[in-house]
């Protein structure tokens, strides 16, 4: 709570500066496209898992050409390979959006379908509008509260979120944004404690550690543009959840692989 107290009081004495470094770089970073494929699927087993991903520029495959080279296509490889499954992806998510968008826009495009597993990803947005932890809990209560009403058996899960503090940002964006982003994570902490149903990937992605697990990769192999994913981001990034669910028994696993 102190922490939390101390970043506001430096987000009040700084917002002036904020506000203008902040819309500053909105405009400069690159405005990527959405990869264009929403839809996806692997072969080859019996039985079958299906997947939603929603949220923003990460969930959407922005940095990349393809969804198949992002989250959705890298998780839907190593879970059918791991579990033995085949393994349907499908896309709601929109570059730029944060939480009040997702919920008022792009939730009344849900089909009604049958999802095992809803992977969301949904922070970036909402600390580039400064918007405080209490507005963005309610936003995601409503986002869980609208999803638990059409798919009352899926499970929800919450990945872990982007390496602001690693960003192309300036020393104090990337301070506040990172701070910001922490008090965000323990929202989703708290909200997947209340619900078993409900899981948040709470371990941090640091971009220093990934550069030790592979120290042939230079800093700018982990990003497209200094902001958004690289295919290889999205595709470390996706074995560090798949590890998740399969060591939190999202996924019970009948037929295990060696990897």
């Amino acid at each position: 709570m102190l922490i939390y107290f101390l970043n506001l009081l430096l987000i009040i004495l700084a917002s002036p500066y904020l506000y203008f470094v902040i819309r500053k770089l909105r405009r400069t970073i690159p405005s990527l496209p959405n990869a264009q494929d929403l839809l996806g699927k692997t072969t080859g087993y019996d039985e079958a898992l299906s997947l939603l991903l929603l949220g923003e520029s990460a969930i959407a495959g922005v940095g990349v050409g393809s969804n198949h080279d992002a989250l959705a296509g890298h998780i839907s490889k190593k879970l059918s390979k791991q579990c033995q499954l085949n393994v349907s992806w499908e896309i709601l998510a929109h570059t730029g959006y944060h939480a009040e968008q997702v919920l008022d826009i792009l939730l009344p495009q849900l089909r009604s379908y049958h999802y095992d597993i809803i992977l969301i990803q949904l922070a970036a947005n909402d600390a580039f509008r400064l918007n405080f932890p209490n507005r963005y809990k309610t936003s995601i209560e409503k986002i869980i509260h609208h999803l638990r009403a059409k798919y009352p058996e899926a499970i929800i899960l919450f990945i872990n979120n982007p390496p602001v503090r690693d960003m192309a940002f300036p020393a104090i964006v990337q301070f506040v944004l990172g701070n910001i982003m922490d008090q965000y994570a323990k929202v989703l902490h708290d909200l997947a404690a209340k619900d078993k149903k409900v899981f948040f990937i709470d371990d941090k992605v640091r971009l220093k550690d990934w550069r030790r697990r592979f120290p042939d990769r230079k800093f700018e192999d982990f990003f497209s543009d200094g902001v958004h994913p690289s295919a290889f981001t999205f595709s470390v990034w996706a074995e560090d959840i798949c590890d998740y669910m399969m060591n939190s028994k999202i996924i019970n696993v009948k037929k295990p692989v060696n990897k």
